[in-house]
């Protein structure tokens, strides 16, 4: 399968590295290792699937070059650009399949959460599930106007966590850990929550009921950040808050 990356930034690279059994080939004017433009490829060059990883404020510029080379082709064209709709491309190339992925950096390690949409997903689905099962957790939506929430959860998720783990090292530190013990804890409390995640199919509810002993730290702790559902009133905005900005570069076309 050729693969054709328009972008080698962060989750262009990231998402090329799941890709190593692929012949892929990366466009990006700045990064090191890849062609510098489309008039870098061979004259005779076929792409089976074309990844749009550019920033959708740059979309408008970048687009109908690729479109001008390749819209007689037989491929899909998959875009990572948050916010942008389906009509945006279907508006300049109506000939074209297209593909919404909206998946976050954790695909450098095979173990992404990858939100897909399409208004032809039975025509691509065989040939987007062989590529990103191999970045991790493949979850399709029927209605496009759910990526916005997939973005807010998934695709912004992975900065909630880090702020948590920063949040923990400082309160680690507050209570008279050195900054080296504060931040091995927290980082390390993280990852064995996420692998416990990952190995037990339980809820994670029961999972943090296992954790919970009566009258015990973790009860302590867990009515601060539970009271009044301050916690999850706080995530709640934070999540509104990327959702609404999803929405916002969404009507940039």
């Amino acid at each position: 399968m050729n693969i054709l990356m328009v972008g080698g930034g962060a989750m262009g690279a990231a998402l090329s590295g799941c890709w190593y059994e692929f012949s892929v080939t990366i466009i990006d004017p700045v990064q090191t290792g890849c062609l510098r433009s489309i008039e870098d490829l061979p004259s005779s060059y076929q792409p089976d699937v074309i990844v749009l990883a550019v920033k959708p404020q740059l979309m408008e510029s970048v687009l109908p070059m690729y479109v001008d080379a390749f819209a007689g082709m037989r491929c899909v064209w998959v875009s990572v650009a948050a916010g942008l709709p389906i009509t945006f491309y279907h508006q300049r190339a109506p000939e074209c399949t297209f593909v919404r992925c909206m998946p976050n950096l954790p695909v450098l390690y095979k173990e992404g959460a990858i939100g897909l949409y399409s208004a032809h997903q039975s025509d691509v689905f065989d040939t987007m599930q062989i590529l990103f099962s191999r970045a991790g957790q493949v979850v399709w939506v029927d209605d496009e106007a759910d990526m916005d929430a997939v973005t807010a959860l998934s695709g912004s998720g992975p900065a909630y966590c880090y702020v948590m783990v920063e949040c923990l090292t400082k309160a680690g530190i507050a209570l008279g850990l050195s900054e080296a013990i504060a931040t091995a804890l927290a980082r390390q409390t993280l990852i064995g929550a996420g692998v416990m995640l990952k190995n037990d199919e339980r809820n994670a509810s029961v999972l943090r009921e296992q954790v919970t002993s009566a009258k015990g730290t973790t009860e302590a702790a867990l009515h601060v950040l539970m009271q009044d559902d301050r916690l999850e009133h706080t995530l709640m905005d934070a999540m509104r808050a990327a959702y609404e900005r999803s929405r916002v570069l969404s009507k940039m076309e």
